[in-house]
């Protein structure tokens, strides 16, 4: 009986500590989530409460105004301060996600109109 008691405090220990480990994220996000340096596949970001430098791998930089950061419960947008005729500043932003629980990784979600990109993962630098 005891052997069996212990069997399920372990097995139940086990669970909750892999349940833990893969639920992702367990504070909320802030805009500090998102600063600093970031590394994809084709290019690297580097984010400011101001601005976002883009560096792609060919050579090319762009910069990229920051109007103002927005923070959800599941992701950060962040509103651009660009000027496209016929565009509404409120719909020029972009959305990032999958913030993991360590703060190493995260993803640009894929774009809903514009030119739809796809999903894109980035690291820390």
């Amino acid at each position: 009986m005891r052997r069996s008691v212990l069997s399920s405090t372990f097995f139940g220990l086990m669970t909750l500590l892999l349940a833990m480990a893969y639920s992702g994220r367990a504070e909320a996000l802030s805009a500090d989530d998102l600063l600093g340096r970031w590394c994809g596949a084709d290019s690297d970001y580097e984010f400011t409460r101001e601005q976002l430098t883009v560096k792609f791998h060919s050579g090319q930089s762009q910069v990229l105004p920051i109007r103002s950061i927005e923070v959800l419960p599941d992701r950060i947008r962040v509103y651009w301060n660009i000027e496209r005729p016929g565009v509404k500043p409120e719909d020029l932003s972009t959305s990032f996600y999958d913030f993991d629980a360590a703060g190493r990784n995260m993803a640009q979600m894929a774009n809903k109109g514009g030119d739809m990109g796809p999903r894109i993962p980035f690291h820390r630098c």
